[in-house]
């Protein structure tokens, strides 16, 4: 018996926190990540590879902080504390 064809998700997402997100992932030591199961390292992957699809690489360090910024601006108080 053969494998179903994968089903695809279009997900909308906010360009500022694809940006901001991405910068996360590519970023990130994945050995320092909290996995449980390799499926999750690889389904964060495939979210970078979205991600890098639908907007590309390139993004400067001023991109980068007024994204951060746009992003972070409605955040409760409480949210902000890392």
């Amino acid at each position: 018996m053969s494998e179903p064809e994968p089903q695809l998700l279009d997900l909308r997402l906010w360009d500022q926190s694809a940006l901001v997100l991405f910068d996360w992932l590519m970023t990130r030591d994945e050995d320092s990540l909290p996995f449980t199961h390799p499926a999750q390292k690889q389904a964060l992957r495939d979210l970078a590879t979205s991600i890098e699809w639908a907007r590309g690489l390139g993004h400067t360090d001023a991109e980068l902080t007024v994204a951060q910024e746009q992003v972070a601006r409605d955040m409760a108080d409480d949210d902000r504390s890392i």
